[in-house]
């Protein structure tokens, strides 16, 4: 595929692979949303979903709801004026995540914040086919001299990065990335927290912890770069997702009840005390302190059936 068939605002360094490095070879660029594989989809979502998505804000339902299926994936998306949002993400047939976006960027700190919002489309959204895997991506304009390009790369292992691309003069303090998931279709998501020292337990700990937020800075088991595992069964079905933080985001991470949780808020404004959070959960990934450059962290889902 020449060059000239990429759209002139997508940055090339989105085409290397975000583990190995290798350049990924792009076999088609999807920009007509009448393709048969953007086509509007027949799948059958559960129950608990549908509640969802009748109770979230019905802005939502004003924009086009295309999907994808390729490589074992079915992935929803709209490009809003509040930035890209996916929904509905499903591999294998199993479902795992009800929406993702980032809603806003922010300079100052929680309580002086100065917000900026993903309003203004620049381009996209485009689908890149490659071998092995697909990528969305869009980019939206942000104040009067930067932007947010946001590209969300899904591999048939079952791993997708949903990362973000910061162009412009200034630093950013926080760059949210909200992910509501909904493990294998229940709701009821468990939240298991590592702690830097032995418990004297014979169980995993629940999240319940004094301050809920939880650096990417070695609170992970030896060797591992995650701190937030969520798993769910429904019979026979056992479902996990493992959220793993690149260091150069120096990313703060909060779980939070999905039931009145405001996104245009700073998420430390929404926590409020010390609860087990365990029912619907919303997972952010905040990046901060961000100059230009590609940001965002590796998700792993697993699904297999449970004797």
């Amino acid at each position: 595929m020449s060059s000239q068939e990429i759209p002139k605002e997508f940055n090339q360094s989105f085409l290397v692979h975000p583990k190995t490095g290798e350049k990924l070879k792009i076999i088609e660029v999807i920009t007509d949303f009448d393709s048969p594989l953007l086509s509007r989809s027949n799948v059958s979502l559960p129950s608990f979903v549908q509640q969802k998505m009748k109770q979230e804000n019905p802005t939502y339902h004003h924009y086009p709801n295309r999907h994808i299926e390729k490589y074992g994936w079915k992935v929803f998306y709209q490009a809003t004026d509040q930035g890209l949002v996916l929904r509905n993400i499903i591999f294998q047939d199993n479902y795992f995540v009800f929406k993702m976006l980032v809603p806003w960027v922010a300079q100052g700190y929680p309580c002086n914040l100065i917000q900026y919002f993903l309003r203004e489309r620049l381009a996209g959204p485009f689908v890149f086919i490659f071998e092995g895997g697909f990528l969305i991506w869009a980019v939206y304009k942000i104040g009067r001299y930067s932007s947010i390009g946001q590209a969300f790369l899904f591999f048939e292992d079952g791993t997708f990065y949903p990362h973000v691309q910061h162009e412009g003069p200034s630093k950013l303090n926080y760059i949210p990335l909200y992910i509501d998931f909904d493990v294998i279709t229940a709701s009821d998501n468990f939240a298991h927290n590592y702690y830097p020292w032995r418990l004297h337990v014979s169980r995993n700990w629940h999240l319940a912890v004094t301050e809920y937020e939880r650096l990417a800075s070695g609170e992970t088991p030896p060797d591992e770069k995650y701190n937030i595992v969520l798993r769910n069964w429904y019979p026979p079905i056992l479902g996990k997702v493992r959220v793993e933080f690149s260091k150069r985001d120096n990313a703060a991470q909060y779980v939070a009840k999905y039931l009145n949780y405001n996104l245009n808020k700073h998420p430390l404004l929404n926590l409020k005390g010390r609860e087990i959070v365990r029912q619907d959960l919303v997972y952010v990934y905040v990046i901060r302190n961000a100059p230009a450059g590609i940001y965002g962290p590796r998700v792993v889902l697993e699904a297999y059936q449970k004797n």
